[in-house]
């Protein structure tokens, strides 16, 4: 079999969970010369080559059992990723990555993961983030409690039902997602990074692509995703306790997570 001679980017679309990663990866795997990965380390029960890796690429990966992949993955997972998401049934592609958040990669072996993406600097790392971090817990906590994690436009959107947040659940994740964040920038300092924003991505999507497209070094083509926001009611929809946790940070800078 021949491979077309044009360079090819890898890439890892790094970020927090609930800021738009299936929306952006579902945007690029659309595109005909993208092999779009889901979350490979999604869980040690679970790999999720995800929704967004096209046909022409999904067909040809190997079918061994989930077993045999995890096992596979749990004894090497830098030589998975070689062989599992960047090995030969994706060299047709022009650009090929997966979805790593910050979590991710924290026991057993796997913690290589890491250690090879930084030193590799060959990889392209498209940084996703959402300005508004309340809304990202929120969007965990709904996703948790009702089961359903996306929703494709043919799909009723959710009655709003009020659920409370902790403030102390909420001060800990707003710094700890920061953190994240940091540590990310930090670590990828030395490599080609596009930082993109999920409000961005929601509101003029085509934008986001034709950027991200550029990034990776693709021919621009039309891209298109199913995907809708799961949540567009307003904050105070949401959170039973909106009135008082709006309040408790009334003289801190998070205050502005509370702007509807």
């Amino acid at each position: 079999m021949s491979y077309p001679s044009h360079p090819q980017t890898r890439f890892i679309v790094l970020a927090q969970q609930r800021t738009g990663t299936n929306h952006l990866l579902s945007l690029l795997g659309s595109h005909s010369e993208v092999a779009a990965f889901g979350e490979v380390f999604a869980s040690p029960r679970q790999i999720q080559f995800g929704m967004a890796l096209a046909g022409q690429f999904r067909s040809q990966l190997p079918h061994p059992d989930e077993k045999s992949l995890r096992e596979a993955r749990e004894a090497d997972p830098v030589g998975f990723l070689q062989t599992h998401v960047f090995g030969t049934v994706t060299r047709a592609a022009r650009a090929v990555g997966f979805k790593l958040f910050y979590d991710q990669c924290r026991t057993g072996r796997e913690p290589e993961v890491w250690s090879w993406l930084e030193h590799r600097k060959d990889f392209a790392v498209i940084h996703l983030k959402r300005r508004n971090i309340l809304r990202t817990l929120l969007s965990k906590r709904l996703a948790n409690a009702t089961g359903v994690w996306h929703r494709t436009v043919a799909e009723t959107p959710p009655e709003p039902v009020a659920i409370p947040l902790q403030e102390s659940d909420c001060r800990e994740f707003f710094a700890r997602t920061l953190l994240h964040e940091r540590a990310a920038d930090f670590r990828f300092r030395s490599h080609r990074v596009l930082p993109l924003w999920y409000e961005d991505l929601e509101e003029r999507p085509d934008s986001v692509s034709e950027a991200a497209q550029a990034f990776l070094g693709l021919p621009p083509q039309p891209t298109r995703s199913r995907l809708v926001k799961q949540a567009p009611a307003g904050l105070r929809a949401w959170i039973e306790n909106y009135d008082e946790l709006k309040k408790a940070f009334a003289s801190e800078h998070a205050v502005v997570f509370f702007e509807e």
